[in-house]
């Protein structure tokens, strides 16, 4: 099953997520910073994310993708379940994952392993 696009910009108050749109690739490599490299590496030369995130002030502030070549994504999780993989010591997504509702659940390869159900299984 492909991932369905985005289909209009979803906002909490304080920050808010659309659809990419063109010269968000350029933004999100210039972006990239310390913490980026520490968690992250180098990144992709050519990001192609499944939606960005923007702070109040309209600037992006991350990015989500959605990974389905994963071998622990079960069959379901594409409809009822978001789950997060995060480096242990990448401490603030940590938080933000706790703030988000999700439950720590295990650990995938080293890095912890979050899940939120989004609806009744």
């Amino acid at each position: 099953m492909e991932p369905r696009a985005l289909e209009a910009t979803l906002a909490d108050g304080v920050v808010s997520l659309r659809c990419p749109e063109t010269g968000d690739a350029e933004q999100l490599i210039a972006g990239r910073d310390s913490e980026f490299r520490r968690f992250i590496g180098e990144g992709s030369p050519n990001p192609e994310p499944t939606a960005v995130v923007l702070n109040p002030d309209n600037q992006i502030v991350g990015w989500i993708d959605f990974d389905v070549e994963r071998a622990w994504l079960a069959e379901d999780a594409m409809v009822a379940t978001a789950t997060l993989l995060i480096d242990p010591a990448n401490e603030p997504s940590i938080g933000v994952a706790h703030r988000g509702g999700f439950e720590q659940c295990g650990d995938v390869e080293g890095q912890l392993l979050f899940k939120r159900y989004l609806r009744q299984r």
